[in-house]
């Protein structure tokens, strides 16, 4: 007796495989009709659904479902406990006791539903692993061999409503604690009854320490240029280093603003002194080499840093001058609000846009944004020997 298995069991084993990806008795479409591209993750995953793992396929599912959705349409990912009917994934059982040669053996696409359906061979009520009594196997098929009205698939259908449940927490509860299956759910657009923000979106703001407006999403009023959520969340590895460093700053502000960054540290300035922390002869504040101060303020070069931006085109270059009624100045403020909450308030910084001296700048008088600005962007004469021009500074906060 042999207990091999021959080219024949392989063929016709294939076949049966092969067949599934077909066009079902639901209605339900065959692979060509979605016109995937040849040799694509989808393309494959549809053809051949036995080589993907269970977890990798529904996630892979999911996303193809985001990309099918129309903006009108609600997406709802599996596991919400939203309807069965308005989630992107639908699952199903085999009613057969045939041993399964794969955990997904068969994969439809709905375009009626837009979403997909799939086969599952290791989990549910009936089945190869059905934990129901044999004899609900044998009903079901009895039914599908006999009958020939329209209701023959309706204890088929009602059982998979529960399998489609039990399937679908199963897949929850392997993603809730799994770092990268959280992240893909947290890019997967929202129902319109579900706008809570992502779990992966929480945590990083915590992380970093920003406020939850940050990954709240919503439009300013006024649509003045700010950092949006998914910017921030990506610097939450460097907002959460503290104290901060100029490297982690000079990183920062090249990964949003797209120029180079050079910070001068030590920079002096002046602080006013509060008029109740002056000195005032027998009041107080009046012990030489204590606490007296001569003045209203006092030099300081630990308060206040130097941001050189460029050396940058016209173009940019305007990007970073304040705002203006011309000019909405969109590099400026982004580069300001990156700082005040990098450093907040121990710290006064200015910026220094640095212009590309290309060619010489005739001076031309104009109420326009062409105008030329005397010690910004234009001078009297040439500047002789000189390929960038940093003279402008101005103060950021």
């Amino acid at each position: 007796m042999s207990t091999g298995i021959d080219s024949s069991n392989i063929a016709a084993v294939s076949s049966i495989v092969t067949i599934q990806v077909g066009e079902s008795e639901s209605g339900d479409h065959a692979i060509e009709d979605l016109r995937l591209p040849k040799g694509s993750v989808a393309d494959n995953l549809f053809r051949r659904p036995w080589k993907f793992d269970f977890f990798q396929t529904v996630t892979l599912l999911q996303g193809f479902a985001e990309q099918k959705q129309q903006d009108d349409e609600p997406f709802c990912r599996i596991a919400q406990f939203t309807l069965p009917s308005e989630e992107c994934v639908r699952f199903t059982v085999p009613h057969t006791t045939a041993f399964p040669t794969a955990a997904v053996p068969q994969i439809r696409w709905d375009d009626h539903q837009n979403r997909a359906s799939v086969e599952v061979n290791f989990i549910g009520l009936t089945g190869p692993s059905g934990v129901l009594p044999e004899p609900y196997n044998d009903r079901l098929r009895d039914i599908s061999r006999s009958a020939k009205h329209a209701e023959r698939g309706a204890l088929r259908d009602w059982l998979d409503n529960f399998n489609h449940r039990l399937i679908s927490l199963f897949y929850g509860a392997w993603a809730k604690y799994r770092f990268s299956a959280k992240t893909r759910s947290g890019l997967i657009r929202k129902s319109p009854a579900n706008q809570e923000p992502a779990g992966i979106h929480v945590a990083l703001a915590a992380i970093a320490g920003l406020d939850r407006s940050v990954i709240d999403d919503r439009t300013d009023s006024d649509q003045t240029p700010k950092i949006d959520r998914d910017e921030w969340l990506g610097l939450a590895g460097l907002l959460a280093q503290r104290p901060m460093n100029v490297s982690n700053l000079t990183s920062a502000l090249e990964r949003c603003l797209g120029v180079d960054i050079n910070i001068v540290q030590f920079q002096g300035c002046w602080l006013d002194v509060d008029q109740e922390t002056q000195s005032r002869l027998g009041i107080e504040n009046d012990q030489l080499g204590v606490n007296a101060i001569l003045g209203e303020r006092i030099w300081t070069r630990q308060q206040r840093i130097l941001i050189e931006v460029g050396p940058l085109g016209r173009a940019d270059f305007n990007r970073f001058l304040p705002p203006s009624q011309t000019n909405p100045a969109d590099g400026y403020l982004r580069l300001r609000e990156l700082v005040e909450v990098f450093v907040g308030s121990a710290l006064q910084f200015d910026i220094r846009p640095i212009l590309k001296i290309q060619q010489p700048v005739e001076i031309e008088l104009s109420v326009q944004d062409v105008a030329s600005r005397l010690g910004i962007d234009s001078w009297l004469g040439t500047p002789l020997g000189r390929e960038v021009a940093g003279d402008a500074v101005f103060a950021g906060g």
